[in-house]
């Protein structure tokens, strides 16, 4: 597994402020193969070592036989409000 980018973000937000973003993904070393179970309990351990909330939104690639190509975790826009 190969961390693609754990990253910072930051979102302009009124009166000027900035929010923090926390944005975290890890693709498979082999798509064709997938993610190991190995690879999933790393990613998120990672997640949990940042200190990403419980409602972070978690997106998944995967590819033709549902293998977990890449994972990705980043926290909640706000602003958007509940959907």
């Amino acid at each position: 597994m190969h961390p693609e980018s754990s990253d910072l973000h930051t979102r302009n937000c009124p009166r000027g402020r900035r929010i923090r973003m926390i944005s975290i993904s890890n693709v498979a070393t082999d798509k064709k193969i997938g993610m190991t179970f190995a690879d999933l309990r790393t990613f998120v351990q990672d997640c949990m070592n940042r200190d990403l909330p419980d409602d972070a939104e978690i997106k998944v690639d995967v590819g033709w036989s549902q293998q977990i190509q890449k994972i990705t975790a980043s926290e909640r826009d706000k602003r958007k409000g509940s959907e």
